[in-house]
């Protein structure tokens, strides 16, 4: 039993997440100001030097259907998304299992996210609980 998490983490020297909130009429979050301090990542507790934020599904949910739902999402921003100073984009994916990781993408879903022409990253997880 898989439990999945995805998250598309954009950033861009001149991404404003704020401003880009409005233009594409999505809340995003994690978001990060250029010059702004993270609690948390790489540049935690100093300037960044870039904008950055995640956009998520509008339904988050714990199994293949969000991810597909982001996948949609980022498809249909994406344009928007540049104009809007975003340069990098990651399709994340954290997946937590128990006992076994089995992870099967249909080619309708690899071939959208061929599509964006983004990186996918996939982390797996043991989770500590019993999932199910």
């Amino acid at each position: 039993m898989i439990k999945l998490f995805a998250t598309c983490i954009m950033s861009g020297t001149t991404f404003s997440p704020r401003a880009t909130e409005t233009l594409i009429g999505i809340p995003l979050k994690e978001k990060v100001e250029p010059g702004g301090f993270s609690a948390r990542g790489r540049f935690r507790d100093t300037p960044a030097p870039d904008g950055s934020a995640e956009l998520r599904p509008d339904c988050p949910g714990e199994d293949y259907s969000s991810l597909e739902r982001l996948v949609d999402l980022v498809g249909e921003k994406k344009a928007a998304l540049y104009a809007s100073g975003v340069d990098d984009f990651k399709l994340y994916v954290a997946i937590s299992y128990c006992q076994q990781c089995n992870l099967e993408f249909s080619s309708r879903l690899l071939s959208k996210i061929a599509q964006l022409d983004i990186p996918l990253l996939i982390s797996a997880y043991e989770s500590e609980d019993k999932i199910g």
